[in-house]
């Protein structure tokens, strides 16, 4: 699956992590890095620098938060949200055909499991591995 994701990442020069990062702002909207970071359960330093990437590219800008200028969030711009659509059309059907062995029922509990295990993921302190 996350070879063929690569293939349709390839003519628009993404990353599998920056697709990811851009993946949580489309559906976020607006994030900090922090957020980023727990949404992708990207490390901190590697989110930064995925950031500045698209940023560099055009895809996302960062702001300071008009309630409160110490934060900065990110956001996709026009050209960011176009990119990661045009993408997200091949990964959904990559991820259609992966799951059409399993029943809805055996989709909706799959899901259930994989929203219990990323929570408990998010609970540990300190994350593992660090």
């Amino acid at each position: 699956m996350n070879a063929q994701l690569l293939r349709a990442l390839r003519p628009v020069e993404l990353t599998l992590q920056q697709f990811r990062v851009m993946q949580h702002l489309r559906w976020a909207e607006v994030a900090t890095i922090s957020e980023i970071c727990k949404g992708t359960l990207i490390e901190q330093s590697v989110v930064s620098r995925i950031v500045d990437q698209v940023e560099q590219r055009g895809f996302a800008v960062r702001a300071k938060r008009a309630t409160n200028a110490r934060v900065v969030e990110v956001r996709l711009t026009a050209v960011g949200e176009a990119v990661y659509d045009r993408v997200d059309i091949a990964a959904r059907a990559i991820t259609a055909a992966s799951q059409s062995i399993l029943s809805q029922a055996e989709l909706d509990e799959l899901n259930r499991q994989l929203v219990r295990l990323a929570g408990h993921v998010l609970s540990l302190d300190p994350p593992l591995g660090r």
